[in-house]
């Protein structure tokens, strides 16, 4: 059972509940480029990414950091932006 007030998509931090006979099992979800945690990429997400390269600690929580890791390899840089803004150029 995913958590969250619109069914229609799953958003950075929502909650993913699994349910066994004997034990509940609950994750918190990361999507891709969704740092903002509406479902999305956005721009306003990439420049938050951004002033988080730049400034550092602006994004915080788990989840959103690996959102922002947009290529997986465990670092938040500009070519998480790079493939971003290709994206959402599509």
């Amino acid at each position: 059972m995913v958590q969250n007030n619109d069914s229609s998509f799953m958003k950075t931090g929502d909650k993913l509940e699994i349910t066994t006979d004997n034990d509940i099992y609950t994750y918190m979800l990361s999507v891709a480029g969704d740092v903002l945690g509406d479902g999305e990429i956005t721009k306003t997400g990439i420049a938050t990414i951004s002033s988080h390269i730049i400034d550092g600690n602006v994004i915080s929580g788990e989840e959103y950091l690996k959102a922002a890791d947009y290529n997986n390899d465990e670092n938040i840089k500009m070519n998480d932006i790079m493939s971003m803004l290709r994206k959402i150029s599509d």
